[in-house]
């Protein structure tokens, strides 16, 4: 038997825009939304009297702060605030943001809402609640609202079973204008069985409309009304991750005004994968791969090279900068006493000189220099200031070896042919900057690096430490933290990018004990 309605109402979740700059441009898409769907279910709504709620995803610091912002200032909000209040009341409908961190001024709702930024919303006879307040629940049915990407809070059955109601999982599309937060979109509402019922396309501002019943016995029942069409949208969480990368390079490059990337080529998976990434976001017209060569540089890593930019469609560029490096060595003779082949300096100096050299080009040409280091590399601090670790942006940074090969292989199956050639994939890293170099000579596995900070930072104790091997990358970790500080920006990738870690440290706190 059917539990009877006791009252209904329409409840539209929206998608904005995380990509958009101008607050006001993203409040006229916001309106326009809300006024498309309140014209498709005008019939329906006065038929029935129903009332209508509008949730909006915000989810960005930058939407939330905008009131605080030298470069739009109070008027911009002022502006985005009418535009909310104007679509509102155009649909007769209430625009609410039930997110505990927003100011008021992003939450409009009527009398029945509370006024308490932190606090529930009552809606219909139905509590709107974060969430974290899961163990404090009201008599009656609940709408749970969870933003950005923790969808897997719900994403079985016994777990939307911790408490009563349908989950709301919302969060804004696309990258910030700074290329660091990337927010996926994809919006999704689930019922009371944990079933999912709609979900919104990713990376794209868009809305849909459902029926909420609540019924009798105290449980609510959702029906799509408006539902966008569906797209062909890739599973592969890889092929997921290519997308977010290519849209954060596209936002911050488009931010500063360039014309393009530029990107130094060594015949290493890092490289070869940021190159790649570089071409699906803006095309090999806009890409410039240079490898600069040194007395070092294996013909290997050279015919790699060659194979990789005729596979991206770049033409193959080589420098050698032995000219500049024996001319660095001359000058600085009389300061330290010469450079050894192969020492710490030389080594350092080779990097310093691709660095300034791509640098060059870039200023040059209006481009962006793009940073090849990965997660590992930038927590043990392996790689040179103002050398390797140098540029505009890091696309890879929070992405570990492990995650960069991976990736690597999603780009092949994706093209469905050989863009990033085998034999790099499978290749030993090497800096070359020095005769036979590998990396694992001056690091730890990758995969230990990766496994020693993913389960141990942060939450080591000395008599856990058990090898030599973990107790260095957890000092090194701490010591190179300056280095973390003075590196290029780039998109967060992960729930714990390295910053995080860093955030929790006293400044001169050596970690962990020697």
């Amino acid at each position: 038997m059917t539990n009877a309605t006791a009252k209904s109402f329409l409840l539209t979740i929206l998608q904005r825009d995380a990509a958009d700059a101008d607050p006001t441009a993203d409040a006229r898409t916001v309106a326009a939304l809300v006024e498309r769907e309140a014209a498709t279910v005008r019939a329906l709504r006065e038929a029935e009297g129903l009332r209508h709620l509008v949730l909006v995803s915000v989810g960005d610091e930058r939407l939330r702060e905008v009131s605080r912002m030298p470069l739009w200032g109070e008027e911009a909000a002022r502006a985005a605030e009418a535009e909310f209040v104007r679509a509102a009341a155009a649909a007769d409908a209430v625009i609410a943001e039930p997110h505990r961190a927003n100011p008021l001024a992003w939450r409009l709702h009527d009398k029945e809402g509370s006024d308490d930024v932190t606090g529930p919303i009552r809606w219909s006879g139905v509590t709107l609640r974060d969430a974290a307040w899961m163990g404090d629940f009201r008599e009656g049915p609940v709408l749970h609202w969870r933003s950005n990407f923790r969808r897997e809070l719900w994403s079985t059955p016994e777990r939307l079973r911790r408490g009563p109601g349908v989950a709301v999982t919302t969060s804004p599309a696309g990258a910030s204008n700074t290329g660091e937060r990337i927010r996926l979109g994809g919006s999704v509402i689930r019922d009371e069985d944990g079933n999912e019922v709609v979900r919104l396309p990713r990376w794209t501002p868009e809305a849909a409309t459902l029926r909420v019943d609540v019924k009798t016995d105290g449980t609510l029942a959702v029906t799509p009304v408006t539902v966008p069409a569906e797209t062909d949208e890739a599973t592969d969480p890889d092929v997921i991750r290519i997308e977010a990368l290519v849209r954060a390079m596209r936002a911050f490059v488009a931010s500063t005004g360039s014309e393009g990337v530029v990107i130094g080529l060594s015949g290493g998976i890092d490289s070869a994968v940021t190159a790649a990434l570089a071409v699906e976001a803006f095309g090999a017209e806009k890409v410039t791969g240079i490898m600069l060569a040194s007395r070092y540089t294996s013909d290997e890593s050279r015919a790699l090279v060659r194979t990789l930019t005729a596979n991206l469609g770049l033409p193959y560029v080589e420098r050698s900068i032995e000219g500049v490096h024996a001319a660095m060595a001359e000058g600085m003779e009389e300061d330290f006493g010469g450079i050894t082949p192969g020492g710490i300096p030389d080594q350092n100096i080779q990097a310093r000189i691709r660095g300034t050299w791509l640098m060059g080009v870039a200023n040059a040409k209006n481009l962006i220099m793009l940073c090849n280091a990965n997660k590992a590399e930038c927590a043990m601090g392996y790689g040179t200031l103002y050398g390797d670790i140098a540029g505009g942006f890091a696309p890879i940074a929070d992405l570990w070896k492990r995650e960069v090969r991976d990736l690597a292989a999603a780009l092949n199956r994706r093209a469905g042919r050989e863009v990033i050639p085998e034999a790099i994939i499978r290749r030993e890293p090497t800096a070359e900057l020095r005769p036979g170099q590998r990396d694992r000579d001056s690091l730890p596995e990758y995969d230990l690096i990766e496994k020693v900070i993913t389960e141990k930072a942060g939450r080591w104790a000395p008599d856990e430490l058990a090898t030599e091997d973990e107790r260095r990358i957890l000092r090194l970790f701490g010591i190179m933290r300056f280095k973390r500080r003075m590196s290029p920006t780039g998109p967060q990738m992960s729930p714990a990018p390295l910053a995080k870690y860093d955030a929790r440290w006293p400044d001169g706190v050596q970690y962990p004990l020697k």
